[in-house]
């Protein structure tokens, strides 16, 4: 009998290695996990359609998905909406105007559609990423009084670095601002993170909270870590995550993953 019935996996740097791609040994280890009876909860800062794609190249049993970092969950088996806490109308248009006037790459999530200005390198280093399809629309303006899921600006790292204190300070108490690789700025509605998401997802299979386990690398992910009967944080996570976390496992180049599934999950 597994120790854990539910294991909430983030994407990005966890399940996948540094090439973006499943490593064996984690799409095994996942695997076994699913027919040993634990459900399988992906949580990512990904749009949703990114996240269960991702459960249905692993032919795992589908179940709820976490996107936009717990801003949107649904059923992956029958695309129903459990949960969804957009942007309200009136920061999105303001950030849009924002980072318009500063000439930054803008990800625009709206009805599980990502909408661009224009293609250009950032939205293609995003859609090499993830798989997400960029929607060109000419000026985001035109969405003003729209609520969208998610907002998130793309741009050197060093650029992003420094704005981000400027814009945690500015919009940091309405509305959830973080960093969740180097080059991306992300925004949501405060009321959200994973922990909200997974939270939401873990309700709907009706597995209560200590009997969850969850592992992550990012600053997105300390959330859903803490709030988890178990947190596992991957060796290459950032400094926070790492103190957060119950376990540290080997990093997503070493099949930290599968480590930490068959340690202490199954």
């Amino acid at each position: 009998m597994p120790k854990y019935d539910v294991l909430a996996i983030d994407i990005d740097g966890t399940l996948l290695n540094t090439n973006h791609e499943i490593p064996p040994a984690h799409l095994e280890a996942v695997r076994e996990a699913d027919a040993a009876g634990v459900r399988i909860v992906l949580a990512s800062g990904r749009m949703l359609p990114s996240v269960t794609v991702v459960g249905e190249q692993m032919g795992i049993r589908p179940g709820p998905c976490v996107g936009y970092n717990g801003g949107r969950v649904c059923s992956a088996e029958t695309g129903e909406v459990l949960f969804h806490e957009p942007v309200p109308a009136d920061l999105a248009q303001e950030l849009v105007r924002r980072f318009t006037d500063l000439g930054m790459h803008i990800n625009y999530y709206l009805d599980d559609v990502l909408y661009v200005d224009h293609i250009e390198q950032w939205g293609n280093l995003y859609s090499y990423r993830t798989g997400s399809q960029q929607v060109p629309v000419g000026p985001l303006r035109q969405f003003d009084g729209r609520t969208p899921t998610k907002i998130l600006i793309i741009d050197d790292p060093e650029r992003i670095k420094g704005i981000c204190p400027e814009f945690q300070r500015e919009f940091g108490d309405r509305l959830y601002v973080t960093i969740t690789t180097p080059e991306y700025l992300e925004f949501m509605n405060k009321a959200v993170d994973k922990a909200t998401g997974v939270a939401e997802a873990v309700a709907s299979l009706g597995v209560p909270r200590e009997r969850t386990a969850a592992v992550g690398d990012a600053l997105n992910d300390q959330p859903m870590i803490e709030w988890a009967g178990l947190g596992c944080a991957m060796g290459n996570a950032d400094p926070p995550v790492l103190a957060a976390a119950d376990v540290v496992a080997p990093s997503n180049d070493e099949d930290g993953l599968a480590w930490f599934i068959r340690e202490y999950v199954l």
